[in-house]
């Protein structure tokens, strides 16, 4: 009788264990699937590029959720979008940048792309097929309608109106071409790097005060708070002596460029003389003894998106590199 009874127990310690292990098996293959959905886990070998996006929607800048899936096929129709493509996406994924992309700074670097003609030009771009095309602000209501009727994804990066939107661009590019980690990195890094031009100054070198002209048939324009033209003052280790009272590109006159003042004036290859040339710049502290015109090309300083950083470095240099030589020596 006992030994049936032990071999009875047996059997239910053997039904127990074999339960237990039946339900530490399904748990670890339950923790292993709840792991990969989540991009991470016992056997994750780094993300994929899919696996950092946080949402599976994008909003846009004209409140569009926009999908995020493998785009095959992007085209821009701006020149901030084209060069974050390049930077961000597969080159076999872009069909299409804007003309103007080989004409602007370093624009050789687009040369081998095709090109669509602008937000004029629908009728070619609807005939490579693109799956999701990159707008922007100025992109015209007639061109956004035509590629809605035709069924392409379009994503609205909106105006750029210095760095925090250029930030978030860079941001939303990453993310839509599946390299969300890649875009957030590259924003910080760019950030990193701008940040770290001024700091380049000798302690106790007094901080100059400067502004931005353009001339353009007689007109002068200037470009201060929430462009990419006061970026790269301040990034330069320049106060933007517009930003206290004027923002965006405001037209200007001279009796403002006097009340304002600034011992440097930005502006563009071939502007500076004409510029203290013009009545009432005589008095200007950047056109007599002592001030200065700094010059830079027209196709660096007119892109608001990452070329401000070689402009502000380059503007840092001529600002601030002699009295460098000059404390050296």
């Amino acid at each position: 009788m006992s030994s049936r009874v032990g071999s009875s127990g047996a059997f239910r310690r053997r039904g127990i264990d074999l339960t237990n292990g039946v339900a530490v098996a399904l748990a670890l293959i339950l923790s292993v699937l709840f792991a990969s959905r989540c991009g991470g886990g016992l056997f994750s070998v780094g993300p994929t590029a899919d696996a950092s996006l946080p949402v599976e929607r994008l909003v846009d800048a004209a409140g569009q959720r926009v999908p995020i899936r493998h785009y095959r096929r992007i085209a821009s129709v701006g020149i901030v979008a084209d060069r974050l493509l390049l930077e961000l996406s597969e080159p076999d994924r872009i069909v299409a940048f804007t003309r103007r992309a080989r004409h602007v700074y370093q624009g050789y670097r687009f040369s081998p792309r095709k090109a669509v003609l602008g937000p004029g030009d629908i009728e070619r771009l609807l005939a490579l097929q693109p799956d999701l095309v990159l707008i922007n602000k100025f992109t015209p209501s007639s061109f956004r309608q035509a590629l809605r009727r035709a069924g392409i994804q379009t994503f609205d990066l909106g105006g750029m109106y210095g760095l925090p939107s250029l930030v978030k661009a860079i941001e939303r590019v990453g993310a839509l071409v599946g390299r969300a980690a890649a875009g957030r990195q590259q924003a910080r890094r760019f950030v990193e790097r701008l940040e770290s031009i001024a700091r380049r100054l000798p302690s106790g070198t007094p901080q100059r005060s400067a502004i931005y002209l353009g001339l353009h048939g007689g007109t002068l324009t200037g470009g201060s708070r929430g462009t990419s033209f006061h970026e790269i003052l301040r990034f330069a280790g320049l106060r933007d002596a517009a930003a206290a009272t004027l923002s965006g590109w405001p037209r200007m006159s001279a009796e403002t460029v006097l009340a304002i003042d600034p011992e440097v004036i930005l502006t563009q290859t071939g502007m500076a003389r004409r510029l203290c040339q013009r009545p009432g710049f005589a008095k200007v502290r950047a056109c007599r003894p002592g001030g200065q015109l700094v010059e830079l090309p027209a196709q660096l300083l007119v892109d608001p998106g990452l070329p401000i950083l070689e402009a502000a470095e380059r503007l840092y240099a001529a600002v601030y590199g002699q009295q460098r030589q000059r404390r050296a020596r």
